[in-house]
This record gives structure tokens, sequence and C-alpha cells, in this order.
């Protein structure tokens, strides 16, 4: 692994650690065993990720793929051991896209050359 993927995905696996330390340390015994407010917190980082990638951010599939390691502790905790297969497939598919998008040779486009991608094709642009 480069020294420059090293650092980021050293910080997304110790802030799934850190999350997963944290619900841990809030279970309870009664009912599902969390507050309902671990399902909200996580679906917002998960969506989150999600924006970032499709915003063409490289680091948004590598969040994506860290809060996997999340949903599978609440999976755990909360006896829904069903959440685990879709939650490591997902991890796989998130993990690989990242290593994908920073291995490709120019990396991802920038937001600038997307734009000016895109203004290639508005009416009445006789430039492209």
């Amino acid at each position: 692994m480069r020294a420059a993927t090293a650092a980021p995905v050293t910080a997304a696996l110790a802030g799934a650690a850190a999350l997963s330390v944290a619900m841990a340390a809030t279970r309870r015994d009664h009912g599902l065993g969390l507050a309902p407010a671990w399902a909200w917190v996580l679906t917002s980082l998960q969506v989150s990720a999600l924006f970032a990638a499709g915003r063409g951010q490289r680091t948004g599939w590598l969040f994506g793929a860290s809060i996997q390691v999340c949903w599978i502790t609440y999976a755990v905790l909360t006896s829904q051991y069903g959440f685990v297969p879709g939650c490591l497939v997902s991890l796989v598919v998130q993990g690989y896209s990242y290593r994908r998008a920073v291995r490709s040779p120019a990396g991802e486009a920038s937001r600038a050359d997307r734009a000016e991608q895109g203004r290639e094709f508005e009416p009445g642009n006789t430039a492209g």
C-alpha cells in the first residue's frame, strides 16, 4: 500500500473502530439493544459517503466501506445477523471502488474537467 493511500485507510478504519466502540458502550439489555438513533447516524453517514463518491471524491468509497464495519457492529449488537452478508458485500464493492479510483492513472476527473465536459453539450454551444 502506498503511503498516500495508507493515511486515509488508517483514518477510516480508526473512525469505524471508534464509532463501533461507542455503539458497544451504549448497548442496553432491552429492546434492540441500541438506541434507535444509531440506525439514523449510520444511515446518514452512509448516504454522505455515497453522495461524496457520486461527486467524484475517491474517499467517498473509502468512507462508505468503513461505515460497513459499523453496520456489522450494529447487526451483532442488535442480533440482526441478516445485515452481515449484505454489509460484507458492500464493504468489498466499495473497497474495490476506492482501490480502483486510487490506482487509475489519471485519478478521477476534476470538477472543472467534468464541468467543461458538460458545457460541450449545452444547447447553443458552438465551441464543442
